[in-house]
């Protein structure tokens, strides 16, 4: 075999495009993800029917969420002594297609979804007060 053949080979495995359904299996099989909010967040949630972010959030351009083995950390790390708070539980299938993705928050870091639209309340599936 001439090496232009085994190199042309190669060079087109790893050309391959990604698949733009990546985000979407991820996102089918992460299950439910978190959202903290303060209870007045909650309550303009519930009132407008879609939250746009905390403040963080909208510095940041993104809404901050996380997985179900992140949610007990990022509760401990941001809120701690504040309460009462609102974890809300998200259901990633009801959001507008292609606003979440799955990123690290620094090169090399955890894997958290960011969500990069509005959360609508349809996609909002249970919540829990957290008063202590």
């Amino acid at each position: 075999m001439k090496f232009s053949t085994v190199f042309f080979a190669i060079a087109f495995v790893f050309m391959q495009p990604t698949h733009a359904n990546d985000h979407k299996k991820q996102e089918q099989a992460m299950g439910n993800i978190f959202k903290i909010l303060t209870p007045s967040e909650w309550e303009a949630f519930k009132h407008d029917g879609s939250f746009r972010g905390s403040p963080m959030d909208l510095k940041d351009g993104f809404i901050h969420a996380s997985l179900d083995d992140q949610k007990e950390r990022i509760l401990q790390k941001f809120f701690k002594g504040i309460r009462p708070v609102v974890m809300i539980e998200i259901n990633p299938k009801l959001l507008t297609e292609g606003s979440l993705k799955i990123e690290a928050n620094k090169p090399g870091g955890d894997q958290y979804p960011h969500i990069y639209r509005q959360i609508p309340l349809t996609a909002v599936i249970g919540h829990r007060v957290i008063a202590n």
